[in-house]
């Protein structure tokens, strides 16, 4: 009796929607990164152009051999485990003329960026740099971007300036 009962418990389980008949995203893990997050590539019913765009520039990253992967919520990324560095600067280069162009930030969030920039020079890391205001982006040079993952001062600083970064155990460079 409890092994029909647990099986179709489990069979319900998997089939939860959020009311509307779409199926459950997977909840945000609060990371935050330096670098833009990679947009969804596998357009969806009624997907803009933006998701469109993106999956024919991952479709030619893949037409140029690197290894992709879907992530949780149905959207790809290069598999950065599975390809080099120089496959993975070559294949962009070739698929540059497919790559959707960065959407502009809305100013609540460009303001908050420049917060944490503020902050975090504000902690002693002199070289932490304001976000580009066309992109949102904070343009990372190669010492930082390193010192990121390893000064444990730029770390805590980040964490304490942060509040989603103290929340996920450090803020994510390059993934």
């Amino acid at each position: 009796m409890a092994v029909p009962v647990l099986i179709l418990a489990l069979g319900l389980g998997g089939c939860s929607s959020d009311g509307d008949g779409a199926p459950q995203s997977a909840p945000s893990t609060g990371k935050t990164s330096a670098a833009p997050a990679e947009p969804s590539a596998a357009p969806s019913a009624g997907a803009s152009p933006d998701a469109a765009a993106w999956a024919a520039y991952y479709d030619c990253l893949g037409a140029q051999g690197l290894k992709l992967q879907d992530t949780k919520a149905g959207e790809k990324r290069v598999d950065k485990d599975a390809n080099t560095s120089e496959a993975v600067a070559a294949a962009e280069k070739q698929c540059a003329t497919k790559r959707p162009g960065p959407a502009k930030p809305d100013s609540a969030s460009l303001e908050a960026a420049k917060k944490v920039s503020a902050c975090v020079r504000g902690k002693g890391i002199a070289d932490y740099p304001d976000p580009d205001p066309a992109t949102g982006d904070v343009p990372l040079s190669g010492d930082l971007a390193t010192r990121m993952k390893s000064d444990p001062k730029v770390i805590a600083a980040l964490k304490a300036c942060s509040p989603a970064a103290a929340g996920s155990g450090g803020t994510v460079v390059g993934g």
